[in-house]
């Protein structure tokens, strides 16, 4: 649930009988881009910059807040689109990371929907998202070669990060045991002098 969207929402249904209001540009950008008062309120109600509406000095703070996150994230991509930084490999790397979780978003939102009959708690909920992994995994053959997997011999990884917004495993080897190579410890250490 994004409150966001139902406070600006609300905004902007109030604003809609002010007339034209809504049409009035309040920022322009290097590249000659402006936006008016019902995009800078389309772009509030769905970023992700919380907006707190129980306090009303609060709520000003943070619609001043958002508000300059949100144009600062838009000249920063503007920036990036000009030095085509939209072809580097991270850049795509992301951009799909980002496109996996949101087609996974709507398919789960999708699964719950059609299921939608049922209580919403976080039993039922798993309860559905396992009946419909367990339907999914029988209409696929799956097999895994376990020798395959038996016969590996991965090296040691001293070191694991995870990143909580990356859906995969970052390993950074730990160099340190190097050390423990006589030549390699004697190497370093002379060069360290």
């Amino acid at each position: 649930k994004n409150s966001n969207f139902s406070i600006f929402n609300s905004v902007t249904t109030a604003l809609e009988k002010q007339k034209g209001i809504l049409l009035k540009n309040v920022v322009s950008f290097k590249g000659g881009d402006t936006w008016d008062v019902a995009m800078l309120l389309k772009r509030l109600s769905v970023s992700p910059y919380p907006v707190h509406d129980k306090n009303r000095g609060k709520l000003r703070a943070s619609i001043i807040l958002a508000t300059k996150s949100i144009l600062d994230d838009e000249i920063i991509a503007n920036h990036a689109l000009d030095l085509n930084l939209q072809d580097t490999e991270f850049v795509r790397q992301q951009t799909q990371m980002w496109q996996d979780y949101l087609v996974f978003n709507y398919k789960l939102f999708d699964i719950l929907k059609k299921n939608s009959g049922k209580s919403e708690s976080q039993e039922s909920v798993n309860s559905i998202i396992t009946n419909y992994l367990h339907e999914t995994a029988n209409e696929f053959k799956i097999s895994i070669n376990t020798e395959i997997l038996n016969s590996l011999n991965l090296t040691r990884t001293d070191m694991v990060v995870l990143k909580q917004h990356f859906p995969l495993r970052t390993i950074i080897p730990d160099l340190y045991p190097l050390t423990n190579i006589p030549e390699l410890r004697t190497i370093i250490l002379n060069n360290l002098q």
